[in-house]
């Protein structure tokens, strides 16, 4: 299927008997026609579309397109079930309340995605979250990749009791926002891989979780820098096998804006650790290196790393 705002004889309703034969004007009215598994290909331009996914599909723009200014970008819905399989590529996604977001409230209560990627976007200037999973929502198979990330409240939320199962952030650039990678208020998430990307200059942590349970957690080839607060935060938060391998953690925390940025590289406070490995790492000139704080840790290996002028 394809849509086109710009192609003077795009159709401008759903409903279309042969929706492959035909340009739709509004992404819309093709999600409505298109079967689950489908391809929509969007034309270059500007959309001013609140979106609803509900079926598995493919949302692409291989010469990119914009959807801005609406409440919502693109919000998917389960319905009693689960939602298999969507992607969306090629998209900004800008000046938008939410970016894409992921809330059962309003989708009758229940949301349950399994396999959902996020490839080549740009989020820009979204009131609240670029990417946002919250209200109990249940996401399994999540991938963002080759993204960048910029001037959103958080850049990529999971909170409020959310659960996530299979997280992998690749290739993405996260930086000018307040809080960069945000797990807040009971968050359970698992098997989570970070690599080849950057936090850098966002107004408090560029990586955080808050009251959060994250059980397998890797950071490789990560850059975390000249943000605000502490560069990577567990405050309140259980955390079973975190590993760090080469990561670059440097001036973070030297204008704290709230009192939980303690500000430094790495602070842990009031949290319970489980096994916790950095290896080939640097910390330079933050606030701090590592904190550790109250709570416990257990099983905590630090390796090869080069901790110094630092606060």
């Amino acid at each position: 299927l394809y849509a086109d705002k710009t192609d003077v004889a795009c159709t401008g309703n759903a409903g279309q008997p042969d929706p492959y034969s035909i340009v739709y004007c509004k992404i819309a009215d093709a999600i409505t026609d298109a079967a689950s598994g489908d391809t929509i290909k969007v034309f270059y331009a500007t959309y001013n579309e609140a979106l609803q996914i509900s079926k598995s599909l493919s949302l692409v723009a291989p010469l990119g397109a914009t959807i801005s200014n609406v409440s919502t970008a693109i919000r998917f819905c389960s319905g009693a079930g689960t939602l298999y399989n969507v992607t969306i590529d090629g998209f900004t996604i800008a000046n938008n309340t939410n970016g894409i977001d992921m809330n059962p409230d309003m989708c009758g209560g229940h949301l349950e995605i399994d396999g959902l990627t996020i490839s080549n976007c740009t989020f820009e200037n979204n009131n609240w979250s670029g990417v946002g999973i919250i209200y109990g929502g249940i996401l399994r198979n999540l991938t963002i990749e080759n993204s960048t990330f910029t001037g959103q409240d958080t850049s990529i939320a999971f909170s409020l009791n959310t659960v996530l199962e299979g997280v992998t952030i690749k290739n993405c650039t996260v930086t000018n926002n307040n809080w960069g990678l945000w797990s807040y208020a009971g968050a359970q998430i698992s098997d989570i891989i970070v690599s080849d990307s950057s936090f850098s200059s966002n107004h408090y942590s560029g990586i955080h979780s808050n009251g959060s349970t994250i059980k397998n957690m890797s950071l490789s080839n990560v850059e975390i820098s000249n943000n605000n607060g502490e560069g990577i935060q567990f405050l309140n938060a259980t955390i079973e096998n975190f590993s760090a391998d080469n990561i670059t953690v440097s001036n973070n925390g030297l204008n704290p804006q709230i009192s939980e940025d303690r500000g430094g590289g790495l602070g842990i406070h009031t949290s319970s650790i489980l096994g916790f490995t950095i290896s080939n790492s640097s910390f330079t000139q933050n606030e701090r290196g590592l904190v550790f704080g109250s709570g416990s840790a257990t099983s905590v290996i630090i390796d090869s790393c080069n901790i110094n002028n630092n606060n």
